[in-house]
């Protein structure tokens, strides 16, 4: 799997393409805490996984990995947007949304880039935000 993780002003862009497997996505997980913590708050982050050509990533290893990082405390809370789609990337990206219940971090996932744009820029939760599920 390619990851580019690059910064737009304060909001984090992680783009990814190709296969991805249980090790690209432990690889992932460490290479998106190494950019957190080159910044002084935690950015919004919005996540490309439009380009993802296959996905090999089981339950039990994604469900590890966010296990591993629900025990972490952030110097603030932020928004994690995720730009799914293609069915098969869209309920990829719900599972992690629903294994992922960290109370600082608020996850949607979108099917529009400009909806997951949209709702990073706004100060409003999800609960209260507009997502298109």
């Amino acid at each position: 799997m390619d990851c580019q993780i690059t910064f737009e002003g304060e909001l984090m862009l992680i783009n990814l393409s190709g296969p991805m497997t249980n090790e690209d996505f432990e690889d992932l997980a460490r290479l998106v805490r190494e950019a957190e913590i080159t910044r002084p708050r935690i950015p919004h982050r919005l996540t490309d996984i439009s380009r993802l050509t296959e996905i090999h990533l089981t339950f039990k290893s994604m469900s590890e990995r966010i296990h591993l990082r629900k025990h972490l405390g952030f110097p603030n809370e932020f928004k994690s947007a995720i730009f799914a789609p293609e069915p098969l990337h869209y309920g990829v990206a719900r599972m992690f949304q629903a294994v992922n219940n960290h109370h600082q971090i608020d996850i949607q996932v979108f099917r529009e880039m400009v909806a997951a744009r949209v709702w990073l820029a706004s100060d409003q939760p999800s609960s209260t935000g507009e997502c298109n599920f």
